[in-house]
């Protein structure tokens, strides 16, 4: 079930420490369309280490912003500390039975037992080695121990949350990566820390999560930076041991607020590893300027195992 095909409007939201995202997108004709973006400042955090502390609280901050939304479908941005990704080899098969053997077998891939997870997975691409052929996969997993309190306080709020999906990856389809060759890099600062996403051939293979609080890199906190350049190093340093005469190509760079152009800076001329292109990205593309190639993805987006199986 793709991730437009009832509706032609939706909403997404993503919780950033104080920091409440919101964007209202419109399908037009073959594109989808940002029609409305906000940054609403909480009065306070409602989330404890990725958690919702009180459903009641959170569920009555719903209904007071978005109660006017009854009637539209609802997408939750969650960041890496709250959603497993993982990239599956597997030998040939047809693309159409890949989701069924992979959730079939998730309990090999997953660090958590599946039956405490909300599972997704969809085919990625063929791949031929030598001579022999394989299949990739993407497997998507969040504990519903974090996915429950979020519909708990939806319902409440009489608001109709439709999908979950990583809101690095909702980034990366609104920005085209998808449709860009070479190996791709996005980073996005949120409050907790710094999450990355690898993309090589427009394909999700690689996402982690560095935690570093977001104030110590905006004071200038040496051992905040040091710690963060050397992981990001380490991050890339891994996806290409095994890969032969490649490089990161593209750096996109996403920060919570214009203050973190020095960031960027910083980051692009301390790094040993060289980009093609480095650029910073307005927060405001966040889960907006879709295309329709963007919907390819739709069986990571369409909601962590929450969909309409049709």
């Amino acid at each position: 079930m793709f991730l437009f095909k009832k509706k032609k409007i939706y909403c997404g939201i993503e919780i950033d420490g104080n920091i409440l995202r919101f964007s209202h997108v419109e399908n037009r004709k073959s594109s989808f369309f940002l029609r409305n973006y906000q940054e609403i400042i909480l009065p306070q955090p409602y989330t404890k280490d990725s958690n919702i502390e009180s459903i009641k609280s959170f569920s009555s901050l719903l209904e007071q912003q978005f109660g006017s939304f009854k009637n539209v479908d609802f997408v939750l941005g969650l960041h890496g500390t709250q959603v497993i990704l993982k990239n599956i080899r597997l030998p040939m098969l047809p693309a159409d039975e890949v989701p069924l053997v992979v959730k079939s077998e998730a309990d090999r891939y997953l660090p958590i037992p599946p039956e405490e997870a909300y599972i997704d997975s969809c085919f990625l691409r063929d791949v031929s080695i030598g001579n022999d052929n394989f299949v990739d996969a993407l497997l998507v997993a969040c504990p519903r121990r974090i996915v429950d309190p979020y519909i708990d306080s939806f319902n409440r709020a009489n608001l109709n949350l439709s999908k979950v999906d990583l809101s690095i990856l909702a980034l990366a389809r609104a920005l085209g990566e998808q449709l860009v060759s070479g190996i791709q890099m996005i980073m996005k600062i949120f409050s907790e820390g710094v999450n990355i996403l690898i993309l090589d051939e427009g394909f999700p293979v690689y996402q982690r999560f560095i935690l570093i609080p977001y104030d110590n890199l905006i004071r200038n906190d040496t051992a905040s930076l040091e710690l963060l350049l050397s992981e990001i190093e380490r991050t890339i340093s891994f996806y290409l041991s095994d890969k032969v005469n490649k490089e990161v190509s593209k750096l996109s760079f996403i920060g919570r607020s214009e203050n973190d152009k020095p960031l960027f800076n910083y980051i692009k001329e301390k790094i040993s590893v060289s980009f093609g292109e480095a650029k910073i990205v307005p927060n405001k593309f966040l889960k907006g300027n879709f295309d329709e190639s963007a919907l390819n993805y739709s069986g990571i987006s369409v909601g962590l195992g929450m969909r309409d199986e049709e």
